[in-house]
């Protein structure tokens, strides 16, 4: 009797053991023929992702000029920067700090320095002149009137003068844009502004032109 109960369990678990092997391949073979299945073989017929050119979500990038990077259009047809672009930040473009030597022309001439900060769209300055025969001062808003994808910077300023009277000068100053730092090397202004019932008129060079100007003065 003991022997055909052994023999009956041995039966039993020798039949068990072909199920899992059947049950085992089944899985593998469908899972090869399945093209999405994790651990199966990739179909022939199916297509690579890199010739779907159309992928939805795919970035879009623009140049300093308002391009799409990549469509071959040039700007202003079509292919414009959106208002609200992180590019538009107008102080990735141009500087924020002005340092320039100022002279003043008319009855009063002097020198000077003259001192703005435009961060983005507004700013403000001040200017100091000593001149021949009254020193003064000035100070005011300025205006960028540029966007982000112009070449140049231009700026608008006005604001009160004054030493022991009261007057007001308006000007434009031009810059070039932004290089490593936010400090401007390059930048012109002409302004008039009247004063103690006289005109005057007051000109502006940043450092490096003004380097370059004395220099070129001195060698001539």
């Amino acid at each position: 009797m003991k022997r055909w109960i052994i023999i009956a369990m041995a039966l039993a678990w020798v039949s068990a053991q072909g199920q899992d092997v059947v049950r085992d391949t089944v899985v593998a073979d469908t899972a090869a023929e399945e093209e999405n299945v994790i651990g199966g073989r990739v179909s022939p017929h199916a297509r690579p992702a890199s010739e779907e050119p159309n992928i939805i979500g795919m970035p879009v990038y623009y140049d300093l000029n308002g391009n799409v990077v990549g469509s071959g259009q040039p700007a202003h047809t079509g292919y414009r920067m959106p208002k609200h672009h992180y590019h538009n930040n107008l102080g990735l473009h141009y500087s924020s700090v002005f340092l320039e030597c100022l002279g003043m022309f008319g009855p009063n001439p002097g020198v000077g320095l003259s001192l703005a900060y435009v961060p983005q769209r507004w700013g403000f300055y001040a200017s100091g002149l000593v001149g021949k025969h009254r020193n003064h001062m000035a100070v005011g808003p300025v205006l960028r009137v540029t966007d982000a994808e112009a070449s140049t910077d231009m700026q608008l300023y006005g604001g009160l003068v004054f030493n022991r009277r009261l007057g007001g000068e308006v000007g434009v100053r031009l810059a070039a844009t932004r290089r490593n730092s936010d400090f401007s090397w390059l930048s012109g202004s002409m302004g008039v502004g009247y004063l103690n019932g006289h005109t005057f008129v007051t000109l502006g060079l940043s450092l490096e032109i003004t380097a370059a100007v004395v220099t070129s003065i001195y060698f001539w």
